[in-house]
């Protein structure tokens, strides 16, 4: 696993309790997620996925988050491969809520060329 460095920035929705699908226009800027993290009721599950063509072309999963208890607190995703996490400048992003009520959903990124650090 190499190790770098790079700054992280978060995407947060915060949605009223339900179901639903929210698009996020990307306005213009490449990026990695590096995590994904979810809160609300028991079996709720959040999927989160990149839309290439700025939301009209294909869409790749990125990660799931699927509560098992009803967390006020961020839950982590399982997340898809590092190849599906890395977003285009022309890709949006889709969250597609559940099961169950989610009431927000943190994204977790960072450039999408960090800086390679020495390990040993």
């Amino acid at each position: 696993m190499a190790t770098t460095i790079s700054s992280t920035f978060d995407i947060i929705t915060e949605l009223a309790a339900g179901t639903g699908t929210t698009n996020i226009a990307n306005p213009g800027r490449a990026f990695r997620v590096v995590g994904i993290y979810g809160t609300g009721l028991n079996t709720a599950t959040l999927t989160v996925s990149k839309v290439a063509d700025n939301g009209a072309g294909a869409v790749t999963q990125m990660g799931v988050v699927t509560l098992a208890t009803g967390d006020l607190n961020d839950f982590p995703a399982v997340l898809d491969g590092g190849a599906n996490r890395t977003c285009q400048q022309s890709d949006d992003l889709r969250i597609v809520r559940a099961v169950a009520n989610s009431t927000r959903c943190v994204i977790r990124c960072e450039a999408v060329d960090p800086q390679a650090l020495t390990e040993s």
